[in-house]
């Protein structure tokens, strides 16, 4: 009787646990980094869809972009060579996250 005691106890207090909702919306950033550094063939067309697609639902869904994500969305761009799009994005990056403001500065400037 009082193990069931204990059990019941301890199943209500795992019931009332709650995880926590993240900062940040990550989408495929983290796979997208994760398959380049494991040398992974993936098609950079699919990776840049795939962030696209991740910075539409944000909005859509109100959710915060996590930091890195359209930087590295223009760094995509610019193994494309649409520097207009990778400007565009470290632009938006730096006013996101203005802690990245010298890093995009420079990423803007070698896209030029």
């Amino acid at each position: 009787m009082h193990i069931r005691f204990i059990l019941l106890c301890f199943m209500l207090l795992l019931g009332g646990c709650q995880t926590t909702k993240s900062l940040y919306y990550w989408g495929h950033y983290e796979s997208s980094i994760k398959a380049i550094q494991l040398g992974k063939d993936v098609s950079i067309d699919k990776q840049i869809s795939e962030l696209e697609e991740d910075i539409q639902k944000s909005r859509n869904e109100d959710l915060r972009i996590a930091p890195g994500v359209m930087a590295h969305l223009g760094y995509l761009y610019t193994l494309q060579g649409e520097n207009k799009g990778a400007i565009s994005a470290f632009n938006i990056e730096k006013k996101m996250f203005p802690e990245s403001t010298a890093f995009m500065n420079r990423m803007i400037k070698k896209a030029k």
